[in-house]
């Protein structure tokens, strides 16, 4: 006599695309911290087998690493695309604070990793430093200083710059539930464009000597 097979026991698993499997990864670290995810959580939540990921990436760490360079990666190609290395300094400084922004709010999920990450010190933070951020602020920093030089900027310690584009600028998607009872939810490509202006504006207006 056949008995019917269990309920489950033959569960469909699926061929998951590479760019799903890190964009679940990096939501799912994003949302709970490292320490808060599992391998074998995601692997359930991605509808496959349960050593899925262990096999493809090795670990936990090595899954972390690759979800975010993919992230990190996308963000720095658009910064690419869109930089005018023949463009007057000032404007090519301006044009990198609206790109980094505009970029950045497609990335949500990154801006509240690196958020929480930053807290602490930690492996995890030295890589997004070396491999990320301090390659960002290094394309960043040599204009800032030839403007500073030339007297059309003022002298402000670059990290203040810094996080004023990085927390300042992108907080409406790091802190979205605030952000929606401002009543300033930028959601649609125009209004993110003019986000990211107003942003350029109020930095470069400050930092501006007015000679």
């Amino acid at each position: 006599m056949q008995h019917a097979p269990a309920e489950n026991a033959f569960k469909t698993r699926r061929l998951v695309p590479e760019g799903e499997v890190l964009q679940a990864a990096l939501t799912a670290f994003s949302r709970h911290g490292f320490e808060g995810v599992s391998l074998r959580s995601l692997n359930a939540e991605l509808n496959v087998s349960h050593n899925m990921l262990t096999k493809r990436y090795g670990s936990k760490e090595a899954l972390w690493k690759a979800a975010v360079d993919d992230a990190c990666v996308r963000l720095t190609e658009a910064l690419d695309r869109a930089d005018d290395l023949a463009g007057p300094p000032l404007d090519r400084l301006h044009n990198m604070i609206v790109d980094f922004i505009q970029a950045a709010a497609h990335q949500p999920d990154l801006l509240r990793l690196v958020t929480s990450e930053a807290t602490h010190d930690s492996d995890r933070v030295t890589h997004l430093w070396t491999r990320h951020i301090q390659p960002t602020i290094d394309r960043f920093a040599p204009l800032y200083a030839q403007l500073v030089a030339d007297g059309t900027l003022k002298d402000v310690p670059l990290p203040a710059v810094y996080f004023m584009i990085t927390s300042g600028g992108t907080a409406p998607w790091v802190s979205p539930a605030l952000s929606t009872r401002l009543g300033h939810p930028p959601d649609s490509s125009t209004a993110i464009r003019a986000h990211a202006h107003h942003i350029a504006d109020l930095i470069l207006g400050g930092l501006r000597t007015h000679r």
